[in-house]
């Protein structure tokens, strides 16, 4: 009777050292497969601020061509002409006022 109470308290604990044995190994997996997510997880973010940026830059470069199209460059004559170009329909009016004052086409 004793070896038989011996060999369940014997089996008994060979199953709850098993048990514990178990419970390390999926301790120690649990916490081998979380240093994979963190690493995964940084090379996942630096992977998003690599897109982040790039995306910012072709965001910059759209606008910037966007802006070059609604805005064309102004040629350096323009200005010149933009200047000229009042005192040239003054002139106009002025000739316009001369033809109705004294009825005669002016020709210049």
């Amino acid at each position: 009777m004793a070896c038989a109470s011996l060999t369940f308290l014997k089996n008994a604990f060979s199953v709850l050292q098993m048990w514990v044995e178990e419970l390390w190994q999926d301790t120690v997996n649990l916490r081998l497969a979380t240093a994979d997510l963190r690493k995964d997880l940084t090379l996942m973010e630096a992977e998003l601020g690599r897109l982040r940026a790039q995306l910012q830059r072709r965001e910059e470069t759209e606008e910037r061509r966007l802006l070059a199209l609604c805005h064309p460059v102004r040629a350096p004559r323009l200005a010149q002409f933009e200047k000229l170009a009042p005192s040239c329909q003054k002139a106009a009016w002025d000739v316009q006022r001369l033809e109705e004052t004294f009825g005669v086409a002016v020709n210049i």
